[in-house]
């Protein structure tokens, strides 16, 4: 009985991990080189933070977003001494993924 009990338990833990477990596309697109996953210890980057993505953002919307992304609000970085010559920094454009890689990704963020 407890040994099935067990089994049991750790069927529902590592089911449960695999959906928190950071997919591979996060860093083999680049995701953090914009965008922070936690406000720990971390200065803010150039897009928006995703770590309450899953209190923003709807699914659905998300996985489109990703497929065929497009300027919602253009944003201009002040930081560095280029905003007082003219030369302000403009957002660059997002990386474009698949429907599996959106889906993932997508399926990631709403756990944050």
């Amino acid at each position: 009985m407890r040994i099935g009990l067990g089994v049991v338990l750790l069927l529902c833990w590592t089911s449960v991990l695999s959906v928190w477990a950071e997919p591979e596309e996060i860093n083999e697109k680049g995701c953090r080189d914009c965008h922070r996953f936690s406000s720990l210890g971390q200065k803010a980057k150039e897009g928006p933070d995703l770590f309450y993505a899953g209190d923003k953002f709807h699914r659905n919307w998300l996985k489109g977003f990703l497929q065929l992304p497009v300027v919602i609000r253009r944003a201009v970085s002040v930081l560095g001494s280029d905003y007082h010559d003219g030369k302000a920094q403009t957002n660059q454009p997002h990386v474009v993924l698949t429907k599996d890689e959106s889906a993932k990704i997508s399926d990631f963020l709403m756990t944050l």
